[in-house]
């Protein structure tokens, strides 16, 4: 199921992106977005009341307009044809998409960087320079770290899963001595 809505929101947003490129607009869609994706953080129960079975269309887009105010036309849009369809749930996703959609159109990319124990600033450095080379990007990384991995590290740039952990080679082994 959440690689369905996975599925569903990425498709919204390449919509959304390609409608906003179009129309020259992919700014206003992405500050648009940003201020949805705040108004539903701080506010959880927003959701609830969109996806509410008690309240009639015409209410649910009159309290649209109401808490976000000016958005751009293909939010707004966006927004209502998620709630006639029933996936408001998926605005949050949606809007994160899009983020990475905007950034690697822009030469950027978001990398979540995991490492066994905390890296020295150099390091971080280093490694991402060898991920801007790699990827062919500017890379705005965020470090984690988690014991659990043993040594070495696991980069999620994108869609991009590069795994050098021990705990993976350790399961690689594994799985050949299975064989």
């Amino acid at each position: 199921m959440k690689n369905n809505t996975v599925v569903a929101a990425r498709e919204y947003a390449e919509a959304l992106f390609a409608l906003a490129a179009e129309n020259g607009t992919r700014s206003d869609v992405a500050s648009s977005l940003d201020t949805v994706d705040t108004v539903f953080s701080q506010c959880p129960d927003y959701e609830e009341v969109l996806s509410s079975a008690f309240l009639d269309f015409d209410k649910k887009e009159k309290l649209i307009s109401e808490a976000f105010g000016e958005l751009s036309e293909e939010v707004e849009s966006l927004l209502l044809i998620l709630v006639k369809k029933g996936r408001i749930s998926l605005v949050r996703e949606i809007a994160a998409e899009y983020a990475a959609l905007e950034s690697s159109a822009s030469g950027r990319s978001d990398a979540l960087i995991v490492s066994a124990s905390e890296l020295s600033d150099d390091d971080k450095r280093r490694l991402v320079d060898k991920l801007q080379k790699h990827f062919d990007k500017v890379i705005d990384a965020t470090f984690e770290v988690d014991a659990g991995l043993i040594g070495g590290v696991i980069v999620k740039c994108g869609d991009v899963v590069l795994d050098s952990s021990i705990r993976n080679k350790l399961l690689d082994i594994k799985e050949e001595i299975r064989k």
